[in-house]
């Protein structure tokens, strides 16, 4: 038997989850965010589990009214690629959302990620590629990768 909630055609896949993120820190921090800033602030909301989970004083520094860049510390313990795949989460939603993620200094124990609006085509500064042209790309390029698998 199916336990609810779950498709008869996959058993062992869970229902998305959307976890708080730009209605969040517009109802707490008591702002109107870009609407790029609500993309960054969705993309922590899922990765972190809720945007809550991540330093209220980092959140209040992040520029969410800028129209095309957002920069936010997060803790730097919490970006791997597979236990606590936080790295991982942050590559494939900044393809699927199409926004360059850099990474930069930032305080003691943390990482600062600078997030900024991208097109899916365009010159090399303005453009991103999806997570499937993007694998591909790196399929062509590094044939190790190929090789290891």
């Amino acid at each position: 038997m199916t336990p609810p909630n779950r498709p008869e055609s996959a058993p062992n896949r869970r229902e998305p989850v959307r976890y708080a993120g730009s209605e969040w820190v517009a109802a707490n921090l008591k702002l109107t965010l870009s609407p790029f800033a609500v993309k960054v602030a969705n993309i922590l909301g899922e990765i972190y589990r809720g945007i809550y989970h991540l330093e209220t004083g980092a959140l209040k520094k992040a520029e969410w009214t800028h129209p095309y860049r957002v920069r936010v510390a997060v803790p730097d313990d919490s970006l791997a690629t597979f236990d606590f795949d936080g790295m991982t989460q942050l590559v494939f939603l900044a393809h699927d959302q199409c926004v360059r993620v850099q990474l930069d200094q930032s305080g003691p124990r943390q990482i600062g990620l600078v997030f900024s609006e991208r097109e899916r085509e365009g010159g090399m500064s303005r453009r991103h590629p999806t997570l499937e042209d993007a694998v591909a790309l790196h399929r062509e390029r590094h044939p190790l990768a190929v090789e290891a698998r």
